[in-house]
């Protein structure tokens, strides 16, 4: 729970919006949040810290909108997009370019870039009262990642490197030993998460020591 708000209000008469510069605290006085609200969404820079005062992630956010907000698996349900659509941007953000996300312990655990843009995804339930299915959907966008995305262990040392196309793992996978040596290169299966196709692994000092194919199971195939 926010126990001190410290705002800087800006009010413009021309184009309709109430600005505050929000720096928010935790009950320690640790600050845990820093950025811009506009029409109660953070728009523009933004951090946010664990109660330690340790930066947990920043990146920048944009104004949610009818051209940067879409809605997945509406295929044949005859759902009112548009409705959903106003419903989640009158108070939304989306965020866009570079992010960088930490642990508690002020490690880094992953750095990548987010498309401009956000999906709303419908989620199928069924009603067994009157046989029918109900769609609901998570009004909170998570962003799209795009292009290549660093992740790190916990002790901040690079773990993969993992190529993004439109918010979903595409293309190649590339593994690392602590040292920083290239340990293996490959694609990766998001949807079952495992490998798959032809796999080259190396050792610690960087030279190809085999080239491992994978079933579309995940199992190796000798």
């Amino acid at each position: 729970m926010k126990n001190l708000l410290i705002i800087i209000s800006i009010f413009s008469s021309v184009n309709v919006f109430y600005s505050q510069a929000i720096v928010s605290k935790w009950p320690n006085g640790k600050i845990q949040e820093e950025g811009v609200l506009i029409d109660s969404c953070f728009i523009g820079k933004y951090k946010s810290y664990n109660e330690q005062g340790s930066l947990i992630e920043e990146g920048e956010f944009i104004p949610a909108s009818y051209n940067n907000v879409f809605v997945k698996g509406v295929e044949g349900s005859g759902i009112d997009t548009l409705a959903i659509k106003k419903d989640v941007i009158k108070n939304a953000s989306v965020k866009t370019g570079k992010w960088i996300y930490y642990s508690n312990a002020g490690k880094k655990i992953e750095e990548g870039t987010y498309l401009p843009q956000s999906y709303i995804e419908l989620i199928q339930t069924f009603n067994p009262e009157n046989s029918t299915i109900v769609y609901n959907y998570n009004k909170e966008l998570p962003g799209t990642k795009t292009g290549l995305w660093r992740f790190y262990d916990e002790n901040g040392i690079l773990d993969y490197e993992q190529t993004f196309v439109n918010g979903a793992r595409e293309g190649i996978r590339s593994e690392y030993y602590v040292n920083g040596k290239l340990k293996a290169q490959g694609v990766f299966d998001e949807q079952h998460f495992r490998k798959k196709g032809i796999w080259k692994e190396y050792d610690d000092k960087g030279n190809l020591s085999s080239t491992v194919k994978y079933d579309n199971q995940g199992n190796s195939i000798k």
